[in-house]
């Protein structure tokens, strides 16, 4: 069959896309709790590509099935629910152990988001996102460090490491698969 891996590879690119390209914008999002009001114009310039990205990867991940079709993944739809369900659990956790006061909230948080993406890049198969999550532990624990040494908030430094490094994994992700490989029978 030709291009049916191809077609997968793209889709599931497409559907990193969105999720990191989603949570981008989000994260972006949390770091304006700590910034200076007069920045706060420039969360709109990198939540707007984020967005663009989701609906990229959307049109990749949900559009037209490649020739010969493609079967459902029924690993990624029993196992996702249950990494979200552990991560949640976990960063709840973790969030209730620092204290929802907690300056520090926020980059533990982070460092249990990278972690969940160990196993998520195996079950999406992009590598990257393994990458990402290296990358996200990496943000949560500056943000944390920051936050014990200024004796401040860990929001700016997490929300901002960790939607660049989403952001940067969605659009790597869409241009790695943009053309997947081709497979001949």
């Amino acid at each position: 069959m030709i291009g049916s891996l191809g077609g997968t590879v793209r889709r599931r690119g497409g559907l990193a896309a969105v999720i990191a390209g989603f949570f981008g914008a989000v994260w972006f999002g949390w770091a304006r709790d700590g910034l200076a009001e007069r920045y706060e114009w420039a969360l709109i310039l990198v939540i707007a590509p984020s967005f663009l990205v989701v609906g990229w990867g959307a049109v990749r991940a949900w559009g037209p099935p490649p020739a010969g079709g493609e079967p459902a993944d029924p690993t990624f739809r029993h196992r996702s629910p249950i990494l979200v369900g552990v991560e949640f659990v976990v960063a709840a956790a973790a969030a209730w152990f620092t204290g929802p006061a907690s300056d520090v909230v926020l980059a533990v948080t982070t460092i249990v988001i990278g972690l969940h993406f160990v196993p998520l890049a195996r079950l999406l198969g992009q590598a990257l996102l393994g990458w990402a999550g290296a990358a996200i532990v990496v943000v949560g624990l500056v943000a944390w460090a920051t936050a014990a040494v200024a004796d401040d908030s860990s929001d700016p430094v997490a929300g901002l490491g960790t939607g660049a490094v989403l952001l940067a994994a969605a659009l790597l992700t869409l241009r790695r698969t943009a053309v997947g490989p081709t497979v001949r029978a």
